[in-house]
């Protein structure tokens, strides 16, 4: 186990020494116990009777440092960054200290004088924390939610009111987990925990920064974006670990391969996959942008036989259940056993710079808002017709959407990541399961008029719902659980907070659609061929249905048959719909199958009832 763990309110347990036991299997590295409140981490500082934790990292430590010198008001004793945001904390207060941070972490600071315990959670929410409050009033925390489970005092009961969110869109949205009485705080969130109280609040938002930035002009705001998507990627490079970038042929992948040999002051080592499948094999695309940045660059063979092979470890590897991220662990895996140490990943760029498919079916969307006055009757007759005519998923999906009563943002965008529907859940789910929509419910909230996120461009607010929904609690969550057990630093320069405030402040015309993602191909002017935008494409798929009904089948049969006998399942709908994904050509089944069973194998790992 890694991260950051601990409990405040000692004096709520019987046995203090058995509490102080489970603290030390929950977690490992430095820490503080004062007897009230104590926590372990990879990094700590104590400080006459604060203390801090810190799990992460903090990109622009030298320069706070450097500003707390220049102010005269501590005389650092470490090199550490635990040490420089411990004393940030205590120089300028909670807020003014966090804005001036950077980076991906979560941290623990322990204010001995007051007894209070604060808990901070990264503007983009890259490093994920959770907590549980006991009957007692004591309060556990860690960065992992098998950590929680492992302390004992957190009963393993199956969270039946997130059950809906967890089979909807194949993961569960802050503040919700999949397990019962584990909250996690959400992207730029924070909590106080004092005495007796336990207070949630937002200390960072997107939209509010967006909103800050100075209007510019076109060719200003490519320039600026330019400056800080090279500022970024040279303070993420601040380690003295081996770093490496896989290639696979996406835009976004090869800008960031550019943008970061632009910022690094050596050759950058890139890797990429030489498979016996067309759908594995990336070596052409991988070759051009290497020979274009002037990597280092290393083809690792791989067989089909060695992908199917890697599902044990990211089953092991996995801390919440989460549909996606399977491409994402075998492509770590694989840097890890090169020896890199830390990750350059693209996460984020196509939500950023609107490169997603997601963002032209928005648009289109928005553009048919008029279908809205036709007779609900009557579009959801066009909708089943069209479903009779055209069957799969794609074709349901459209019905669902028509069978609306709005075409507003809130309404189209959680239709348009489901991997289930309302009709689904009505059957999968027991009668007495909650069937909360509840992604489409805090949309309706962030966009409504009078929020600051209402006041952005349309692609921009497309952007935060993204940031809010898909993109942090599936593929950034699943790509840092992953790392997290494979011991591997992610960087992820495109969720520098600077670069997704300038790049949600930019209007519409300057993202789309004249050419795929011209607002970040034009910033990185002289770094990136335009061709790139024409020819640099998502990587194919991989041929996950045939293993899952081949080499995958008894694992598969296992995780759902978990799940079939799980309380609020409904094992005869499952049955049901394993026999269909048996017999059906539909290329998108599998991932509904998928995010199945490995909800089933999870919980049956970690004794979920």
């Amino acid at each position: 186990m890694a991260g950051l763990a601990g409990i405040h309110g000692f004096e709520s347990f019987q046995g203090l020494e058995g509490v102080r036991r489970c603290l030390s299997e929950m977690a490992s590295g430095q820490g503080w116990d004062d007897g009230t409140c104590a926590a372990l981490g990879p990094h700590a500082h104590t400080w006459a009777e604060d203390a801090l934790v810190l799990h992460g990292h903090v990109d622009n430590a030298p320069e706070v440092r450097r500003a707390l010198e220049a102010e005269g008001f501590h005389r650092f004793e470490t090199d550490t960054g635990s040490e420089v945001v411990l004393a940030a904390l205590r120089c300028w207060g909670l807020e003014p200290a966090l804005a001036k941070l950077h980076g991906a972490f979560a941290l623990a600071w322990w204010a001995g004088q007051e007894n209070r315990l604060t808990l901070v959670r990264d503007r983009m929410g890259v490093v994920p924390l959770h907590w549980h409050q006991t009957r007692q009033g004591s309060l556990l925390f860690a960065t992992e939610l098998r950590v929680l489970l492992a302390s004992d005092a957190v009963p393993r009961r199956l969270n039946t009111d997130a059950l809906a969110d967890q089979i909807m869109h194949g993961t569960v949205h802050a503040p919700n987990t999949v397990v019962e009485g584990v909250r996690q705080l959400g992207p730029g969130e924070l909590l106080v925990a004092q005495d007796e109280d336990v207070h949630v609040h937002v200390w960072w938002d997107p939209a509010d920064e967006a909103l800050g930035v100075d209007d510019m002009h076109s060719d200003a705001r490519r320039i600026h974006l330019k400056e800080t998507l090279l500022d970024a990627a040279s303070r993420q490079l601040r380690t003295p670990s081996e770093v490496g970038m896989w290639l696979n042929g996406a835009l976004a992948n090869s800008a960031l391969a550019a943008l970061v040999a632009e910022a690094s002051h050596a050759p950058l080592n890139t890797f990429s996959l030489a498979a016996d499948l067309p759908g594995l094999d990336g070596t052409e695309p991988a070759r051009e942008v290497a020979r274009h940045v002037g990597s280092t660059h290393h083809e690792i063979c791989i067989t089909s036989d060695d992908v199917e092979g890697a599902l044990p470890g990211f089953l092991d590897a996995m801390d919440v259940p989460v549909a996606h991220g399977f491409r994402s662990y075998v492509a770590q895996s694989t840097l890890r056993q090169a020896g890199v140490q830390v990750a350059l990943g693209a996460l984020g760029g196509g939500s950023m710079f609107a490169g997603d498919p997601i963002f032209q079916r928005s648009a289109q969307l928005a553009r048919l808002n008029w279908l809205a006055s036709w007779p609900g009757v009557l579009r959801r007759l066009v909708g089943r017709l069209h479903v009779t005519s055209k069957p799969g998923f794609e074709a349901r999906k459209t019905s669902e959407l028509l069978g609306g009563h709005h075409f507003d943002l809130a309404h189209t965008h959680p239709i348009a990541r489901q991997l289930f529907f309302k009709d689904d859940l009505e059957r999968l789910l027991a009668k007495d399961v909650p069937k909360r929509h509840d992604v489409f419910q805090a949309l309706v909230r962030e966009l409504a008029p009078g929020r600051k996120s209402f006041g952005l461009p349309f692609l921009s607010q497309v952007t935060v719902a993204e940031m809010r929904s898909h993109l942090g609690s599936s593929l950034v969550r699943s790509a840092q659980q992953s790392a997290t057990a494979l011991g591997l630093g992610m960087r992820l320069p495109f969720m520098d907070h600077r670069v997704v405030a300038a790049a949600l402040a930019a209007p519409d015309a300057e993202k789309f659609p004249s050419s795929p993602m011209p607002l970040l191909v034009g910033s990185l002017e002289g770094l990136v061929p335009e061709t790139w935008g024409e020819t640099h494409a998502p990587p194919p798929a991989w041929p996950m249905r045939n293993w899952m009904l081949g080499a995958w089948r008894e694992t598969t049969a296992k995780g759902l048959q978990v799940l079939k006998d799980t309380r609020g399942m409904n094992g005869d709908a499952l049955t049901a719909l394993e026999l269909s994904f048996q017999q059906d050509r539909d290329p998108e089944r599998w991932r509904h199958m998928w995010s199945l069973m490995v909800l089933g194998l999870w919980l049956e790992r970690h004794g979920l009832t």
